[in-house]
C-alpha cells in the first residue's frame, strides 16, 4: 500500500517552496529577457519548478511512499481522530524524527498509535478499514497541489512583474522596487515555509504534543493533556504550555510528585508576562516583519544614497546581528525557565519540589538514556539551589 498522505504532504511542501521561490530570481523581472542568462519565460518557469524540488528534497527528503514494518506486540495502544488539514500540517513538517514512524496512508480519519514494549519507536498508522471518501479526499489534495506547483511560478512571475511596474510608477528607484519584493520573498521563504520545519524543531514538538494527545485534568484554570509522541521529540520535554493549554510526557504522567512540578512550572510559563512578551516579540507575527522593515530602510537609505556599503560589509553586519540577537535569547530564555521554577517552587512549596526532582533525578523514570543524565544534572543543581534556601 502506497502513504498516499505522505506522498500529499510532499507535494504540497513543493508547491509552497515554489510560490516563495519564484520571487527570488525578481531582479530579472525588471530587465529585457535578452539580458539575463534566462532568455524565455519558459526558462525561467523551468528553472522554478526544479528548484522547487531540489530544495524540497534538500529540506525533507524524498517522500516516504513504503510503509514501514511494526512490531507486533505494544505496550501502549491510543487512538485519535485528525482531519484532513491537522494531518497534512503534522506531516507537512516531514520526517523530523527518525523515531517516530508513520504509516499514513490517508490524512482524514482515525489514527492509531503503538509504542513497543521496548520503547525504540512510536508507529502512527490509520486504522482499518478505510473509507473511500478518505481516499478521494487525499487524491484531490495530491492533485490540487501539483496544480499549483506547476502554475505557481507563472502567476508569481507575473504578479511580482506587476507590482514592480506599479512601485516603479510611484517613483520608487527601479532597483529598489525589485529589493521590497526579494525582500518579501525571502521572509516568506525562510520565517513561515523554511525556518520553522528545517532549522528549529520547536513547530514540530508543540503541533505534534497538541494533535497526539488527551486531556487528563483540569489543574485550576488550565486544562492538562497527556500526549504519547513527546517522549520520542527531540529533547524529550517533560513538559510545555501552548495557548494556555499544558501538554506533559506520558512518561511522567503517572508519577504524582513529578508531575504536579511540571505542570506547575508551565502555569509558570504562562501566568509570566515577562515570558509572554518575549514569546510574542519572537512570534511569526511580529519578529519576522520587523526584520522586514528594517531591511527595506537599509535598503531604501542605500538607493537614496544616504548610506553606503558593500555587500561583504552588509553580510558582516548582518551576521553578527544575528548572533547578537540568538544570545540575547537564548539569554532570556534561560530567565524565564528560571521564573517558571521560582513559580512552580512557590505553588507547590519547597519541601515538595525538593521531592520532585529527587524522583526526577533518582527515581526509576523510563526517560531515554541520552536525556536522563541531562535532566538529572538539571535537577541536581536545582536541589542544591533549593536547599541553601
Amino acid at each position: 500500500m502506497i502513504l498516499l498522505a505522505e506522498l500529499a504532504a510532499w507535494i504540497v511542501r513543493a508547491a509552497l517552496i515554489s510560490w516563495c521561490f519564484s520571487g527570488v530570481e525578481v531582479f530579472a523581472l525588471l530587465t529585457p529577457l535578452e539580458q539575463g542568462y534566462l532568455h524565455t519565460n519558459f526558462s525561467r518557469y523551468l528553472l522554478f519548478f526544479i528548484a522547487s524540488l531540489f530544495i524540497n528534497i534538500l529540506a525533507s527528503g524524498l517522500p516516504e511512499l513504503k510503509p514501514v514494518k511494526m512490531h507486533q506486540f505494544c505496550k501502549k495502544v491510543e487512538y485519535y481522530f485528525t482531519d484532513t488539514w491537522t494531518t497534512l500540517n503534522f506531516l507537512l513538517q516531514g520526517s523530523k524524527n527518525q523515531k517516530i514512524k508513520r504509516n499514513i496512508i490517508v490524512l482524514s480519519g482515525l489514527k492509531k498509535i503503538c509504542i513497543p514494549i521496548d520503547m525504540s519507536h512510536l508507529f502512527i498508522e490509520n486504522t482499518e478499514p478505510i473509507k473511500k471518501v478518505e481516499y478521494i479526499k487525499t487524491i484531490i489534495i495530491m492533485i490540487i497541489s501539483l496544480v499549483l506547483m506547476i502554475i505557481a511560478p507563472i502567476g508569481i512571475m507575473k504578479l511580482y512583474d506587476y507590482i514592480a511596474t506599479v512601485l516603479i510608477l510611484l517613483g520608487m528607484p527601479e532597483k529598489f522596487a525589485g529589493h521590497i519584493i526579494f525582500d518579501t520573498s525571502i521572509i516568506l521563504f525562510y520565517f513561515y515555509f523554511i525556518g520553522p520545519y528545517v532549522f528549529s524543531t520547536l513547530d514540530y514538538k508543540n503541533s505534534s504534543a497538541i494533535i497526539f494527545s488527551k486531556q487528563i485534568l483540569n489543574d485550576g484554570n488550565y486544562a492538562v493533556y497527556e500526549s504519547p509522541i513527546m517522549p520520542f521529540l527531540q529533547g524529550c520535554p517533560l513538559g510545555m504550555a501552548h495557548k494556555g493549554k499544558i501538554f506533559v510526557n506520558s512518561l511522567i504522567s503517572k508519577n504524582q510528585n513529578i508531575l504536579s512540578y511540571v505542570i506547575a512550572h508551565e502555569e509558570g510559563h504562562i501566568e509570566d508576562h515577562y515570558n509572554n512578551i518575549m514569546r510574542n516579540f519572537f512570534s511569526p507575527v511580529i519578529f519576522p516583519w520587523i526584520v522586514y522593515i528594517s531591511v527595506l530602510i537599509i535598503d531604501y537609505l542605500h538607493f537614496v544614497g544616504k548610506l553606503h556599503y558593500t555587500y561583504w560589509k552588509l553580510i558582516i553586519v548582518a551576521v553578527s546581528v544575528i548572533c547578537l540577537i540568538l544570545i540575547i535569547f537564548i539569554q532570556i530564555e534561560q530567565k524565564c525557565q528560571q521564573r517558571a521554577d521560582e513559580f512552580a517552587i512557590r505553588k507547590i512549596g519547597i519541601d515538595n519540589a525538593i521531592k520532585a526532582l529527587q524522583e526526577l533525578a533518582y527515581g526509576d523514570i523510563m526517560l531515554p538514556e541520552k536525556y536522563k543524565y541531562r535532566y538529572r544534572s538539571q535537577a541536581i543543581k536545582l536541589i542544591e539551589r533549593l536547599k541553601q534556601k
